[in-house]
């Protein structure tokens, strides 16, 4: 499992901005090392397959994975499958939010991702002399404790992603969103701006959208690696 686009195929071919790649042959590549079979597939994809095989999404045939952190992701699940399009579905954090915004390491302006995710709000803090140019994202969090300043990044970057999450909603109806990855420590902070955002933005015939927040560990990118095997298997 691996953030950005997978192309279709055994070759694997990867294509991220987050690491630079561009065609990466991941798949025939560690399958020649290994001499075993290996399957890519995004990294949030899996883990929206182990949120249904064994997760919160259990037995739930249409959800969403949102994954929050260092990027921005999702897992499309509808119809009891993950929907994949062309290799390159659930690009979330790279739609725009924001017309000639910040620019983005994907190299277009505006995207969610360079607004929401971390790297982006500690970039924000930075450059209002919130933190010091060390200072990372657990820094900006214990901030927000005292810093109405501070929180109001948060609540900010919260309320964009709940306007791309209830457009989500709008177009795929699904029953649940499952938010997940290292970003959730700072749910409290976000969903000041991420519920309203969200509650205005939903239609009212998909007002019972369950959203859940998974408690986060990162060896979930581990079991959702495992979850692709699995639901190829079973």
């Amino acid at each position: 499992g691996v953030p950005g686009t997978v192309a279709n195929g055994d070759a694997g071919a990867v294509t991220t901005p987050m690491f630079g790649w561009r065609d990466l042959s991941l798949g025939s590549t560690a399958s020649d090392i290994l001499g075993v079979p290996v399957v890519v597939d995004n990294d949030v994809n899996t883990l929206a397959i182990w949120q249904h095989l064994h997760g919160a999404a259990r037995d739930v045939e249409n959800f969403l994975t949102v994954t929050i952190g260092r990027g921005i992701g999702l897992g499309v699940h509808l119809d009891g499958a993950v929907r994949r399009g062309r290799g390159g579905a659930g690009e979330l954090g790279h739609t725009l939010a924001v017309l000639d915004g910040p620019l983005c390491e994907c190299g277009r302006r505006g995207c969610l991702e360079a607004i929401a995710a971390d790297p982006a709000m500690v970039g924000q803090a930075r450059d209002r002399g919130l933190l010091e140019a060390d200072g990372g994202i657990d820094d900006l969090r214990r901030l927000a404790e005292d810093s109405a300043e501070a929180a109001a990044v948060f609540a900010t970057a919260g309320a964009h992603l709940g306007r791309a999450v209830a457009n989500l909603v709008n177009l795929l109806a699904p029953e649940a969103i499952v938010v997940a990855g290292e970003g959730v420590a700072a749910w409290p902070l976000l969903a000041e701006g991420f519920v309203p955002a969200f509650d205005a933005g939903v239609l009212d015939v998909h007002a019972d959208t369950t959203v859940i927040v998974e408690p986060w560990a990162d060896d979930a990118w581990a079991q959702g690696a495992a979850a692709l095997v699995l639901g190829w298997v079973l």
